[in-house]
């Protein structure tokens, strides 16, 4: 016996945002030269803090406080850029402020990355 479904037409179907896609659409939009870049980097950064403070007190047991005062000194990550990220007071080191200007890059989305990697990394329990 032969058993067949029917899926439906596709432009019937329930269409689900893409997660991160909200996050993907506003690293198109951080281009200093973009208008509002540097409103949508504030807010990609806070985004990037929440979450990372969220993953502290999961992952290491911290309180949203413990949390909070890793990031705002470094001493959550071993990741410079990482760590620079989100706490602009310690600034990016030397060397990768030249590497990323050198390879036409932008130091923004170098420490999103980086950030996003440890995060990723503590999650991951390592």
């Amino acid at each position: 016996e032969h058993v067949s479904l029917d899926l439906g037409d596709p432009e019937e179907r329930y269409v689900v945002d893409v997660p991160g896609a909200e996050v993907d659409d506003w690293l198109r939009r951080v281009d200093p030269r973009s208008r509002g870049g540097a409103r949508f980097r504030n807010r990609l950064r806070e985004r990037i803090r929440e979450a990372a403070v969220e993953r502290l007190v999961s992952a290491r047991g911290h309180t949203p406080a413990e949390a909070e005062a890793a990031l705002a000194d470094g001493s959550w990550t071993d990741d410079p850029a990482a760590a620079a990220f989100l706490a602009p007071s310690l600034g990016y080191p030397l060397r990768t402020r030249l590497r990323v200007r050198l390879r036409g890059g932008s130091l923004f989305r170098h420490g999103v990355d980086r950030t996003v990697a440890a995060l990723r990394e503590e999650g991951d329990g390592s």
